[in-house]
């Protein structure tokens, strides 16, 4: 999975035209990442989540989605204690992240 994070000019859009633009991006952010329209969807704010495997081929194809700042890698992380959170990342990042190299308890 991964994130696409909208441009921040839509939110200094009225609501009914923030509704209206990401209607109408989330079918092109589809076709970019070459899945169906009902794997993308809004997660909060302005990010949609696309359920696809992360490629760095597609995220840079919806990355040039007029409208669209940046994609980025997710990973669901099931278990939430906060060690189990610093190993998925030091997991995915490996040194690069702070927190792979935190330890909570």
């Amino acid at each position: 999975m991964f994130t696409a994070t909208l441009s921040g000019e839509i939110h200094l859009k009225s609501n009914r035209t923030q509704k209206r633009f990401i209607k109408r991006i989330t079918p092109s952010v589809a076709l970019a990442a070459g899945v169906t329209a009902d794997r993308v969807r809004r997660l909060t704010g302005n990010r949609l989540v696309i359920d696809a495997e992360a490629t760095d081929d597609r995220m840079a194809r919806v990355a040039r989605v007029f409208g669209v700042a940046r994609a980025n890698h997710i990973q669901e992380v099931k278990d939430f204690d906060l060690d189990s959170l610093a190993a998925a990342t030091k997991e995915v990042w490996g040194t690069k992240s702070p927190l792979a190299l935190t330890e909570f308890g």
